[in-house]
């Protein structure tokens, strides 16, 4: 799984620090006054960068224009941004290969420039897109993880030509940059807005074999293909994986100090030690190589005309002097020492243990973990068989209903009075267009390992949300109005993605197209709403605290018990449960962005039990206090009370609180209502004793 560096000599390696620093101490004497006084100017800034969405400097924000998301184009999908990429020639754009492994990858995608938070706002940018044409040109070499695409010059929508956003060079010189130097990077992480990065960024290491720069830089899914800058901000190098800590026997480790487990801890949960980017240098000098097609020639030679260096002649290391240096020069002094087996340790005070380490005996993600997958949704929507009553077999659990005096705010059929029941793999739900998101949802759950695969999470794609086109779009909320710039909100499942990954076997074998079609249908906006992450999430970061993730944790746990009559499976519930959720929306909800959002959620799990029969357990989950501690912008890491917990409630409190209506045969089965009627009984009979007393 991992790729171990084969470190060259202590001699090498020697010359090659110091004929790249030689390099770069002369790059440095031929800067003008001018680039001088920019770099004193970030100094003054001195690294603040208190809103990463916002460019810390003019320079940034206009190297950020070339700077674009890459999305996959359709009507109904939301422009989710699954990499990054950027200008480097005239309708030339580079991102990563393992972003675009093929010509057909890049079919059907964009490239969205200027997709950012407007200054000191909230407000989010939608920026302008133009179409990839990869029939036009398109390159890839894998060995240095790069692609190349033509970008069309008229933009899908808007009235600014390509043109006009600039490019950004890539120069082949060595001497851009070197150790513990600042390395900054614009990028697109989660395929969200656009980020500067540009504090606790050191280059940690750089190995010119094989063109990898290493550095301390944050980054995430969705920043592959991002340029790194250095000081000047010239590009040094293209971001294309991150580096996590690992024990001894090479498995990754979470931050809390555990082995990473991708089953239950996010990607956010990794301890990642460093990020890594293949050398400017390294594929500009590919490039040079020759060897293309008379179709890609053309534009390599314009990649090519773009990057000269402005430093004039620098490569000539050995012809020319290094003017204007003595002794006293600014250079870093780094102490090396080598061993007899060729291991080689660059010693800085200023990094720390993890990063030294990272010269000797550093492993590198493989880089299949790392594809910026897209979701695969079913096209025939006419296929939907939604949910079914009968799905636990000797147990109906019908579809719940809604009070008389909330069915106005119900989105219903044009021909029809009744409410629209909007069918999907596995799971219905009716929308309330009043608030623009769904009023409940049903779901079939099945943990049966027949009907799943061994995919994880990430192997599905990177949460590409979609519209619905049987409802009206005006009616779903979308990503631009309310999830980007709420940065602590989640786009939160009502119906739990992991609980609709299953699907019926298809001749016998598993129907892997049919889980992924079953994955996909979670991520329509009509099953969307606003959760704030430290009430979504059960991961590391927030263990025991992720109310709505606890909850489902624990139910799933239950679930996945294996069919049989152990004494670890007193409770058999055959693997399935119907699942009916929803928000509660209340007219007094706050808003943010002109949108009401919801406080409190609602969940019922129906069960059939061998030994104990049909049971029903209700909940209500509030998010209230998460808000109040940190409202719905990240401005710093959340921290959170402990004393958190999941509060069981009858069906009928459900119902009074959130105007959703269940069958009598569910509430005939509520364990919390029969919970209470023991208790009761026995109340009435303690009264009875002491009375008697």
């Amino acid at each position: 799984m991992y790729n171990q560096i084969i470190l060259k000599s202590g001699a090498e390696l020697k010359s090659e620090i110091k004929e790249r620093n030689k390099l770069y101490a002369l790059r440095e004497t031929r800067r003008d006054f001018d680039a001088i006084k920019v770099l004193a100017t970030e100094r003054m800034i001195g690294g603040a960068d208190e809103s990463k969405d916002v460019a810390p400097n003019e320079n940034a924000k206009k190297h950020g224009i070339p700077v674009a998301r890459l999305y996959e184009i359709g009507a109904e999908l939301e422009p989710k941004g699954f990499g990054t990429g950027f200008l480097v020639a005239p309708n030339v754009l580079i991102t990563n290969n393992h972003v675009f492994q093929t010509l057909a990858d890049a079919f059907n995608c964009a490239a969205n420039f200027l997709y950012e938070r407007k200054e000191g706002s909230s407000i989010i940018q939608e920026g302008i897109s133009y179409r990839l044409r990869p029939d036009i040109f398109f390159y890839t070499y894998v060995d240095l993880d790069f692609s190349l695409v033509y970008v069309e010059e008229i933009p899908i929508y808007g009235n600014r030509y390509l043109k006009t956003l600039d490019m950004l060079s890539l120069i082949e010189t060595k001497g851009k940059i070197k150790l513990n130097s600042p390395i900054n990077i614009i990028q697109y992480p989660k395929g969200s807005v656009k980020k500067y990065t540009t504090e606790d960024n050191l280059v940690t290491n750089i190995d010119d074999a094989s063109g990898i720069i290493y550095y301390t830089t944050d980054t995430a899914v969705g920043s592959s293909g991002s340029p790194c800058f250095n000081k000047y901000w010239e590009v040094a190098a293209l971001h294309y994986t991150g580096i996590p800590k690992t024990n001894s026997s090479g498995k990754w480790l979470a931050k809390n100090g555990e082995v990473w487990n991708p089953k239950t801890m996010g990607e956010e949960d990794v301890d990642w030690i460093a990020n890594a980017g293949k050398s400017i240098s390294k594929i500009v000098e590919h490039l040079r190589k020759g060897g293309f097609k008379i179709n890609e020639k053309k534009y390599v030679e314009k990649i090519l005309k773009n990057s000269f260096d402005p430093l004039k002649n620098v490569t000539e290391i050995n012809q020319n002097p290094i003017h204007g240096l003595n002794n006293n020069s600014n250079m870093n002094t780094i102490n090396m020492n080598f061993n007899a087996n060729t291991n080689v340790y660059i010693n800085n005070n200023n990094l720390s243990n993890d990063q030294n380490k990272l010269v000797d005996d550093i492993q590198i993600k493989n880089d299949d973990a790392l594809l910026e997958k897209k979701e695969r949704f079913d096209e025939d929507y006419d296929n939907r068989e939604g949910y079914n009553e009968e799905f636990l077999n000797g147990f109906k659990v019908p579809l719940p209903t809604v009070s008389k005096e909330r069915e106005h705010e119900l989105y219903k059929n044009i021909e029809s009075s009744v409410p629209y029941i909007v069918p999907y793999h596995h799971f219905s739900l009716v929308m309330n267009k009043t608030r623009r998101m769904l009023m409940w949802a049903a779901s079939n759950v099945n943990y049966d390992p027949k009907f799943r695969d061994n995919r994880e999470r990430a192997d599905f794609g990177n949460g590409a949300w979609r519209l619905d086109k049987r409802i009206p779009a005006i009616y779903q909320i979308q990503a631009a109005e309310f999830y980007d710039p709420a940065t602590l909100v989640d786009k939160g499942h009502i119906v739990r993605r992991d609980d609709n990954c299953w699907a019926e076997l298809k001749n016998n074998e598993t129907n892997s197209l049919g889980i992924e079609y079953a994955n996909a249908d979670t991520f329509h906006w009509t099953n969307c709403t606003p959760q704030h992450e430290a009430f979504n999430r059960d991961t590391a970061q927030y263990a025991g605290i992720g109310l709505w993730g606890v909850l489902e944790n624990a139910i799933k746990e239950q679930l996945e018990l294996p069919d049989n009559d152990s004494e670890n499976s007193n409770k058999d519930y055959c693997q399935k449960a119907c699942v009916l959720a929803g928000p509660i929306l209340n007219e007094n909800d706050p808003e943010y962005c002109d949108i009401q959002y919801p406080l409190r959620f609602w969940k019922v799990f129906a069960i059939k039990s061998k030994s104990a029969g049909n049971l029903v357990f209700g909940f209500i989950l509030s998010q209230e206090d998460k808000i109040e501690k940190t409202g719905l912008e990240k401005e710093g890491i959340p921290r959170f009370d402990r004393k958190v917990k999941a509060l069981q409630v009858s069906l009928k409190t459900i119902e009074d609180e959130s105007g959703v209506i269940f069958d009598q045969s569910l509430h005939d089965v509520d364990v919390f209502l029969n919970i209470a009627n023991v208790e009761l009984k026995n109340n009435l009979e303690n009264m009875k004793r002491i009375n008697k007393i």
